[in-house]
């Protein structure tokens, strides 16, 4: 049987990726894999496979930068992925869904709004265990039942 992939670095980097991005940060694929260690080519496979297709990017010279303000729309598929991970929020239990919906409930208001709204991104990396013990109840979490790792709510 294969083994499961594990996207928390996957997750981690697109988050990097993106918080630049909307920061308003023109970013350069070499640059970027120096500065998280991987190479050109996956650097350029996630801007191909995850970031093209759902944020408005342009190319400016060799690097990478968010269109302008004005030009963002958010199409049928956005606005579903939204609503899917609002409902996952919900079902991963009450207090995970109260720190979530907030920050969903502003991307959705500024990527349905014709003028670009800026969008402070938390670094949660440091709190992937605690998230992971949401998602998936049965991983080994040190402080399961603890406010660091509580039981997860259905």
């Amino acid at each position: 049987m294969a083994k499961a992939k594990d996207y928390s670095k996957t997750m981690r980097n697109l988050v990097t990726i993106l918080s630049r991005l909307y920061q308003g940060e023109a970013l350069s694929v070499k640059e970027l894999a120096e500065e998280l260690g991987m190479s050109e080519r996956t650097i350029q496979r996630y801007f191909n496979n995850y970031l093209i297709n759902h944020f408005p990017l342009k190319k400016v010279g060799r690097r990478w930068a968010l269109e302008s303000a004005t030009k963002m729309v958010v199409d049928e598929e956005s606005e579903l992925a939204l609503q899917t991970l609002e409902e996952m929020a919900k079902n991963i239990g009450t207090d995970f869904y109260q720190k979530v919906h907030p920050l969903l409930a502003k991307l959705y208001k500024s990527s349905c709004h014709p003028l670009y709204t800026k969008v402070n991104i938390e670094d949660i990396t440091d709190k992937m265990e605690e998230i992971l013990a949401f998602v998936n109840p049965t991983s080994k979490c040190p402080n399961r039942g603890t406010s660091k790792c509580p039981k997860r709510v259905s």
